[in-house]
């Protein structure tokens, strides 16, 4: 038969796991969305530019500058270190159901660019993704840009990015990052394709 001591002791475990598990905060659903849903997933986006352009060797011009310092060198798709890249894109996506109702929702016509575009705008300032905006060809549905703002602060630490995506032609991260202590961050990266306008505006 057991004592007092170890009942006691049962005891105690099972509340304070009790209290654990009921004061543990509650998970984000980070499910995707239902196919009818009318947000945009960037996942599934990049996922389907990795997959157009996987093994094709396209060459390709990295450009980038830190705190005003340039440099720039050729690489190839095959080669070039994707993962920042697509990561920085990755984490800006709101296709999941904890977004459900968090944006703002809206559509307009640029008849300078021929394109229309879809814009979903954050309702709560304190969403990490505060823009996003999807221009397509009317005529084709063809995606022609995708343009992110994103935005993260704390008492330490302020980060703040553009990112900009056009298919074959220019792909641009904008990063500023700000520190209660020491020096500011501001970096550009820019890759570009054989395509690449010259009238494409570029931070650098």
């Amino acid at each position: 038969m057991l004592n007092k001591v170890a009942i006691y002791f049962i005891l105690l475990f099972g509340f304070l796991a009790f209290f654990q598990s009921s004061c543990s905060p509650i998970k984000a659903d980070d499910r995707p969305l239902p196919a009818d849903s009318a947000y945009f997933s960037i996942k599934s986006f990049i996922k389907d530019q990795i997959e157009i352009n996987q093994g094709q060797p396209i060459s390709l011009i990295r450009v980038s500058k830190l705190n005003g310092t340039k440099d720039s060198n050729m690489t190839n798709m095959l080669s070039m270190n994707w993962a920042p890249i697509f990561d920085a894109f990755n984490e800006s996506d709101i296709a999941t159901r904890k977004y459900l109702g968090q944006y703002a929702f809206s559509q307009f016509d640029d008849n300078i660019t021929g394109t229309h575009s879809f814009v979903y705008t954050a309702k709560n300032p304190k969403l990490y993704t505060r823009q996003l905006q999807i221009s397509i060809d009317p005529f084709t549905n063809k995606i022609t840009s995708i343009y992110i703002e994103t935005a993260r602060k704390n008492f330490w630490t302020s980060s703040n990015k553009k990112l900009l995506f056009i298919p074959h032609n220019i792909i641009q991260i904008q990063e500023h990052e700000g520190y209660f202590i020491g020096k500011d961050k501001s970096l550009i990266v820019e890759i570009r394709f054989p395509e690449t306008e010259s009238n494409i505006e570029s931070g650098i």
